[in-house]
């Protein structure tokens, strides 16, 4: 009898920004991540910029900015933009993020147990919260986590990753005592 393989179906696996559409822009061989139009249309407007002024290719960063008019270039996490987030953030939504900060990655299925809930119905709610909390502030919610979805024998698993970014501002911010 022939032992069948299981196959991880990696090239199936997608990552998928939550609250809104994502916008990507590819220059000098890079690939710009945009949260929304706004954001993008900024980036487009600092390019130009760079290219009449003959400083073409000033590192650009991929993730986790916000480029204003101006062409700065600054981060979407501060101390205060995380304590403002922090503090509209309700019960079940600080005790999911705190849970992910520690696990760094984790299933749809181990979230809802260690959250007390029933369904994915459920904790995509505990998420578009935290999302729209996110996104009311200026904060991109891929700046706070990442869903990668994959599918086994038709099956799909979400697996949720914490964002570099909001883990070393959480960290900063003393979010993690244990």
């Amino acid at each position: 009898m022939a032992v069948k393989k299981s196959l991880t179906h990696a090239y199936k696996r997608e990552i998928l920004p939550l609250g809104s559409t994502m916008v990507k822009i590819t220059y000098q061989d890079e690939v710009i991540e945009c949260s929304n139009a706004d954001e993008a249309i900024k980036v487009l407007t600092l390019i130009e910029q760079q290219k009449r002024s003959g400083r073409i290719g000033a590192g650009l960063q991929k993730q986790g900015i916000n480029v204003n008019i101006d062409g700065l270039v600054e981060p979407v996490w501060t101390n205060q933009t995380f304590r403002e987030f922090a503090k509209v953030l309700r019960k079940t939504q600080e005790q999911a993020l705190e849970f992910l900060l520690r696990k760094k990655r984790i299933t749809d299925e181990e979230w809802r147990k260690a959250l007390g809930l029933e369904s994915n119905q459920q904790l995509a709610g505990v998420l578009s919260g935290i999302s729209k909390k996110a996104v009311s502030l200026g904060i991109p919610a891929r700046s706070i986590f990442l869903i990668e979805n994959e599918s086994k024998s038709g099956e799909m698993t979400k697996t949720y990753v914490v964002a570099l970014e909001f883990l070393a501002i959480a960290s900063e911010n003393n979010w993690l005592a244990e």
